[in-house]
């Protein structure tokens, strides 16, 4: 059932919902736990996660399961609000930001749905192991690299993904 039609609605109401998730989150970040805060994440998680199942959209599903799981257990105390906790609550939302923008673009976008799974099932995020250069980027000495923060690139996956929603508008119209 993944017709373009729905997508598209299931686009722009996500949107909403990244956007309560995001607040949500940094309000606790600032404010610390607060169980009503927790509540209203937790239903826009829930949300996602059922029109991502109605759209058979199998990874963002999953990853917006295991983020409500994870908030359904801070809502009833059985974690605590730590900063690694809140980072990894922000990387689940980048995650399931850019699958919603895959989704609807159609395009390929990268993200390592285990490692998320994984972070949001443990509590903990993972580490990512770092990739070995390929035999020609070696002979080259890496000239092609770069290195760039974590908080880089979340800020430039945030920025693909909006781009890639303008670009499908523009489209539209």
């Amino acid at each position: 059932m993944k017709s373009r039609k729905y997508i598209e609605i299931f686009a722009r109401e996500a949107e909403e919902h990244l956007h309560l998730l995001r607040q949500g989150i940094l309000a606790l970040e600032k404010d610390g736990f607060g169980r009503d805060q927790v509540h209203v994440i937790l239903r826009s998680a829930h949300t996602l996660k059922g029109s991502a199942r109605m759209l058979d959209l199998g990874d963002l599903a999953q990853v917006a399961h295991k983020l409500e799981d994870l908030l359904k257990d801070l809502e009833e105390g059985e974690r605590s609000l730590t900063p690694s906790l809140v980072d990894l609550l922000l990387v689940a939302t980048d995650a399931l930001e850019a699958l919603i923008a895959q989704a609807h673009s159609g395009g390929e976008i990268e993200v390592n749905v285990d490692l998320v799974l994984e972070g949001l099932e443990t509590g903990v995020l993972p580490e990512v192991p770092a990739a070995r250069p390929s035999a020609a980027e070696e002979k080259k000495g890496g000239a092609d690299t770069v290195r760039a923060s974590v908080a880089r690139l979340d800020q430039l996956i945030n920025h693909l993904g909006e781009m890639l929603i303008v670009r499908r508008m523009f489209e539209e119209r």
